[in-house]
């Protein structure tokens, strides 16, 4: 892994095939990346929907990164209002936010 910071800010070669979550969040934060979660969680993000699947069971705090309400995606249910809320999950639970 090679890290390289220039005046347009930090440029990150990673040469290998698997790195641990902990720290491709650190490579995250040093690029200023914007991170919706702390825990390891499988994540997608696009044109206002986030897509979620659990490793482990557990609550999952999120951070959506603006202040508008959330829903589930699929039916419609109101989950809360942004930029933080908490979402109970269990490993292998996939749940779609659209805000």
């Amino acid at each position: 892994m090679l890290l390289r910071k220039s005046e347009h800010g930090s440029d990150i070669f990673i040469g290998t095939p698997q790195l641990t979550s902990e720290l491709i969040r650190a490579c995250s934060r040093l690029a200023g990346v914007h991170l919706f979660t702390q825990t390891d969680a499988s994540i997608w993000e696009a044109e206002g929907y986030l897509s979620i699947q659990a490793l482990k069971d557990g609550d999952i705090a999120i951070d959506t990164g603006n202040d508008r309400a959330v829903t589930d995606a699929l039916d419609g249910k109101a989950l809360g209002k942004g930029p933080s809320l908490v979402i109970p999950m269990k490993a292998g639970d996939l749940r779609i936010l659209k805000w």
